[in-house]
């Protein structure tokens, strides 16, 4: 004689002391006795995932696309769309007979992206905002960018250097004003100027 040993109810309601043996079957709970509805049903306003394009011929079907996460068609929806009064659309009379009527794309056009990728798509945005903030001030110039402007401002400035040197009493204001103008002078804007001079101080000044 074979004994049947049930399942013991693992998903308790959060509501009450009610216990289900599937998570499904909890969730109905949950919306037929204290109205809260899935996490996904306020983002269902059709029978179109919002995250795939594709028609899946009622509501329902559409929730229980949305709660397999692995598709990524939530992380697609969550916190990119807005949520909105839910409907329920079921299938026409002349469907019902049908078990399983396969789902289809009928919209078309770009997909949304995943999180992941709508944190990359912030971040670049945020990198190209700050380039272009300090883009008048030269604020991410680079010398490999332009190697003949730098040899040409190296030279320059050590050339400076020696005159300054050369004289019988070099001091501060000497300094300055030989330097100033030999960033004056370099074929750049001054403030690209004075980023050479800092390469210079950080790289060729010994």
């Amino acid at each position: 004689m074979t004994l049947l040993i049930q399942e013991a109810p693992k998903f308790g309601c959060a509501h009450c002391d009610c216990s289900f043996r599937t998570k499904q079957a909890c969730a109905a709970h949950a919306y037929q006795k204290h109205k809260i509805m899935s996490d996904e049903r306020p983002y269902i306003q059709s029978t179109n995932c919002p995250g795939c394009l594709r028609d899946f011929h009622t509501t329902w079907r559409l929730q229980q696309h949305l709660k397999y996460h692995p598709n990524g068609c939530w992380d697609r929806v969550h916190g990119a769309r807005l949520p909105d009064t839910p409907v329920k659309i079921s299938l026409p009379e002349h469907l019902k007979h049908v078990k399983r009527l396969p789902a289809v794309r009928r919209l078309h056009g770009p997909l949304r992206p995943t999180s992941t990728q709508r944190q990359r798509i912030s971040l670049n945005q945020r990198i190209s905002a700050l380039r272009l903030e300090g883009a008048h001030e030269f604020a991410w110039w680079h010398p490999e960018r332009d190697p003949i402007l730098v040899h040409t401002a190296v030279e320059a400035f050590n050339d400076c250097l020696r005159q300054w040197c050369a004289q019988v009493a070099p001091d501060e204001v000497s300094f300055h004003n030989l330097f100033f103008a030999t960033i004056f002078a370099l074929p750049a804007p001054e403030l690209l100027g004075g980023r050479l001079f800092v390469h210079w101080v950080e790289t060729g000044f010994l």
